[in-house]
């Protein structure tokens, strides 16, 4: 069964679901096959003020965390490097300071330290707010940034009753530079059930690069029942 069709079958379960239409805390299943790695699970946490993002049982992880309304935290963490990334916001985000904790900093992105966006550009909990309340549009472009770099993305949008589908292609959109461990040119789709005025996600599925060894993997993330 494809993708697809595994969360339109599921999306129909609605007893399952709609409890997580009010729940302040959404937490994914995250499966990991291939690029160079044995098969894992991990999770994904999402909330109105922070994403926690773990995959390869957490060997690579990223948390994005909304402090207040000015403030914006982005951690990455692999093998031995911790990278932290600070923002602060006026008519758009600015990366106020980028420091390593374990590792070697990036001289690519301390030239950021002090570059301000476009306010257009969101963050990660920003949009997922956004998107609960109000969904992405077909042809939206979704702007938000990744390690002090700017990135936007066509949306596409398909519906099937109360189940809507997403999906982009992250080629050309998603940049790589010199340091970074994966990287994800690949399409991206994701399916949410809409009910009320509300959206929850109920999956994703996309493929990633392990750089250093060149293979590619396959994420796939399922929301879990409470």
């Amino acid at each position: 069964m494809k993708f697809k069709e595994i969360f339109l079958s599921g999306a129909l379960l609605f007893s399952s679901v709609l409890p997580c239409f009010s729940q302040d805390k959404l937490n994914y299943e995250v499966r990991t096959k291939g690029g160079g790695f044995p098969s894992t699970t991990s999770f994904i946490d999402l909330s109105e003020n922070e994403v926690d993002f773990s995959f390869l049982l957490g060997i690579y992880s990223m948390k994005f965390n909304q402090i207040n309304d000015s403030v914006y935290k982005e951690t990455k963490n692999f093998f031995f490097k911790k990278e932290f990334f600070d923002y602060v916001s006026g008519s758009g985000y600015t990366l106020l300071n980028y420091y390593v904790d374990i590792g070697k900093p990036r001289k690519v992105k301390e030239s950021l330290v002090d570059k301000s966006l476009d306010e257009k550009y969101k963050t990660f909990p920003e949009i997922l707010k956004d998107f609960k309340n109000n969904g992405f549009q077909d042809k939206d472009s979704l702007h938000f940034f990744l390690m002090g770099l700017p990135y936007s993305l066509e949306i596409e949008k398909s519906e099937r009753g109360d189940t809507v589908i997403y999906s982009s292609s992250l080629k050309g959109a998603i940049k790589f530079e010199p340091g970074d461990d994966f990287h994800f040119p690949y399409p991206i789709e994701m399916v949410a059930l809409e009910k009320d005025g509300k959206r929850v996600i109920l999956g994703f599925s996309t493929k990633f690069l392990n750089v250093k060894k060149g293979k590619e993997g396959t994420l796939e993330g399922r929301l879990k029942e409470k």
